[in-house]
C-alpha cells in the first residue's frame, strides 16, 4: 500500500485552520453587529467601519506575518496568530465602547 503524500497533508492541516479562524474572525461580523445595535444602540455606519479596519490591518500585518513565516517559519507565525485570536475573543466580552469594537477588529485581524 502507498503512503499518503505527505503534502496532502499539510493540504488538509491549512484548510482546517482556514476554516476554523475565517468563521471566528471573519464570516461572524453580521451577528455581533446585531448584538451591537440592540444592546448598546450604535448605528449601523458607525459599526461599518470596524470591518474596514479589519482588512486594512490585513494589509500591512500581512507583511510582517510574511517577515515572520521566512525569518522563524510557519508554526511561530500560527502560535502567535492564535494567541491575537484568542485575546481579541476575550476581549469581545468586555466591549463597552465602539472604539473597543474598532480595536477588537484590528485585534482580531491579526491572527491571519
Amino acid at each position: 500500500m502507498q503512503r499518503l503524500y505527505y503534502g496532502w497533508v499539510i493540504v488538509l492541516a491549512c484548510n482546517l485552520v482556514a476554516c476554523v479562524t475565517w468563521g471566528v474572525a471573519i464570516f461572524n461580523q453580521g451577528i455581533f453587529v446585531a448584538y451591537y445595535v440592540k444592546a448598546f444602540g450604535w448605528s449601523l455606519p458607525a459599526l461599518s467601519i470596524a470591518p474596514v479596519l479589519f482588512h486594512l490591518a490585513a494589509g500591512g500585518a500581512g507583511v510582517l506575518v510574511g517577515r515572520v513565516v521566512d525569518k522563524h517559519g510557519a508554526r511561530p507565525a500560527l502560535l502567535g496568530g492564535a494567541v491575537f485570536l484568542k485575546a481579541a475573543l476575550l476581549g469581545m466580552a468586555y466591549v463597552s465602547e465602539l472604539w473597543h469594537v474598532y480595536l477588537e477588529r484590528i485585534e482580531r485581524q491579526l491572527n491571519h
